[in-house]
């Protein structure tokens, strides 16, 4: 199973990487470009410059009255000096038999009932 993460760079340039992930990039919404924009200290017209889009799309992006695609959210990621990452997640299954390996180590311990203690007055 993968899941998408995304971390800041270094640089500011696109990375190879990001342009592989395209079907990531559309599941990223506006308010999550304008979360990342502001993240990096950044202001609308700034990432409307460094794009290459008017600020007023920069906008609605941000605020839901239009989708990017997967360009253009790629190319705002990468000027915020963001990156795009696909790291795998350990098997549910094989999670589920660990947790139930612990638990059962846990059980196994002695158990000593302690005494309550007395509410303070």
């Amino acid at each position: 199973m993968l899941a998408g993460s995304i971390t800041r760079g270094v640089g500011t340039g696109p990375s190879d990487s990001i342009s592989a992930f395209a079907n990531v990039l559309a599941v990223l919404s506006g308010p999550d470009l304008g979360r990342l924009r502001r993240r990096a200290g950044r202001t609308q017209r700034w990432v409307a410059d460094r794009v290459g889009i008017p600020v007023t799309v920069v906008s609605a992006y941000e605020n839901g009255r239009r989708q990017p695609s997967a360009d253009v959210v790629e190319r705002i990621v990468a000027a915020l000096g963001f990156r795009i990452e696909l790291i795998e997640l350990p098997d549910p299954d094989v999670q589920a038999k660990k947790l139930e390996d612990v638990l059962g180590l846990a059980e196994a311990l002695p158990y000593r009932a302690r005494p309550l203690a007395r509410p303070r007055r």
